[in-house]
Order: C-alpha cells, then sequence, then structure tokens
C-alpha cells in the first residue's frame, strides 16, 4: 500500500477468506497459460488474491461490488466452465478499471461494462464520485498517465501532495480550470446488446 492508498474496507477473516477461496477458486492468482495456481502455500493464497489484490485504493469499493455480483454469474455457470474459469487481468488503462476473465456472457460483459464506466468516475485515490451544484458528475484527469481524480486529489496529484504548504501556481489554476472545462459532463454510458447501442445516464445506471 502507498500513500494513495486509504484505510482497507471490506476485510475478512482468515477463516472468511478461507471459504471464499473454496467456493470460487477463481479468486486465487493462477498462471493464465496453465491454469496453475500461482502460490504454494494456503498462507499466499490467503493474502496474495483477486479479493484483496485493490485493498486500500479508492477504486476498492466498486471492485469488491464487482466481485460480487460476479460471484452470482459464477454460480450460474455449468461445473466444466466452472473448472476453467479465471480472472486472466485487472489493471487500470486510460484511466478506467479493467478485467478480463477466461469465458463471458452476456451478463458477466456488462459487469466489466460497468466496472470500467462506473471507475471512470470515481477518484483513484479517495474512492469519490463527485458531482456539481447540477447534480452532474464531474471528474478530473491527468494527462500522460491518465487517472480520475475528486478535485482535492487532483490538487495534490498536480502538486506533489502538498497543495495546501503552497501558493498556488498559475499554471496549476490553469490545468485544473482547463481539466473542468473538459470534463465537466453528465455521466452516461453505452451499452450494447443484440447489435443496439443504448446511451445510459447514471440515474438510469444499476449500480453494483
Amino acid at each position: 500500500m502507498n500513500e494513495n492508498t486509504k484505510e482497507i474496507k471490506y476485510s475478512l477473516s482468515r477463516e472468511e477468506m478461507i471459504d471464499l477461496l473454496k467456493k470460487y477458486p477463481f479468486l486465487v492468482y493462477r498462471n493464465v497459460f496453465s491454469g496453475e495456481k500461482s502460490h504454494d502455500t494456503l498462507d499466499e493464497d490467503i493474502e496474495y488474491n483477486e479479493w484483496t489484490s485493490w485493498d486500500g485504493s479508492g477504486w476498492e469499493h466498486i471492485w469488491k461490488r464487482y466481485l460480487t455480483y460476479l460471484f452470482i454469474e459464477y454460480d450460474k455457470l455449468d461445473e466444466k466452465v466452472k473448472q476453467d474459469f479465471m480472472i486472466l487481468d485487472t489493471k487500470e488503462k486510460y484511466g478506467s478499471f479493467r478485467c478480463y476473465t477466461s469465458f463471458g456472457n452476456e451478463k458477466i460483459f456488462e459487469l466489466e461494462n460497468k466496472l470500467e464506466m462506473i471507475s471512470e468516475w470515481t477518484c483513484i485515490r479517495c474512492g469519490k464520485q463527485p458531482k456539481n451544484s447540477k447534480g452532474h458528475h464531474i471528474i478530473w484527469r491527468t494527462t500522460g498517465w491518465i487517472c480520475p481524480y475528486c478535485k482535492d486529489c487532483f490538487r495534490k496529484e498536480i502538486s506533489g501532495n502538498d497543495w495546501t504548504k503552497k501558493k498556488e501556481r498559475k499554471w496549476q489554476k490553469d490545468l485544473l480550470q482547463q481539466c473542468k472545462e473538459i470534463k465537466n459532463r453528465d455521466f452516461a454510458m453505452w451499452h450494447y446488446a443484440n447489435n443496439i447501442k443504448t446511451r445510459i445516464s447514471y440515474g438510469d445506471l444499476w449500480d453494483f
């Protein structure tokens, strides 16, 4: 955990984690080519697994909610698919949370799509989903390595985490204003189903 993380939520006891890993073995880290476990001991599986992979970050709460709904869809799969089901990769890419699994149906793809879209409007540092005075979602994104931030965390990011102790420089004000003007808009996502693309506003969005 680094300085950009916060207090861990949704922690489980050792017994609870063991039960979770038994019921949902895709949470255990595996080699994506061989399917073999990445760790040798139960203690390592308990410490390093997909449930704890995003502990402490601003996206932790949406990751945990995503997994909860993934559990529901996993329970519906036939046993043969379950045996080979695994999470291939999780990462931040272009300012959004990406998750790729070894098998996907319409429901699982929908979950992955929602995780990605919701993360784009969730502060990667503190987990806030800020809105403006009109109730519209608003987010600030860094350039270069793209990451979404709330206003306070964005200020800390572009000022070396010491915004309050330094006089606000003109380039910082300009950068904040530019990002505000560019990124201040309604939350929306595109939903794909049966070759039809539909725009869904935040108010209509099923949240995790």
